[in-house]
């Protein structure tokens, strides 16, 4: 886990940011999805696939 917050953070290259971003994105995923399961909560996985999506599509201008 410790590892993957480390892939978050970033210097001043847009590269190396959106490389942090898409981690951040990782692991909002993985601990959202094992939280949601252990509270009995619907994760909100297509609010996840539309942000993804967004950003993928912003990445790419």
């Amino acid at each position: 886990m410790w590892i993957k917050t480390e892939q978050t953070f970033s210097g001043s290259n847009i590269k190396d940011n959106w490389t942090a971003l898409l981690a951040m994105a990782d692991l909002v995923s993985e601990i959202g999805t094992e939280l949601a399961e252990k509270l009995d909560y619907e994760y909100p996985f297509k609010l996840e696939k539309d942000i993804r999506k967004y950003l993928y599509e912003l990445q790419i201008k």
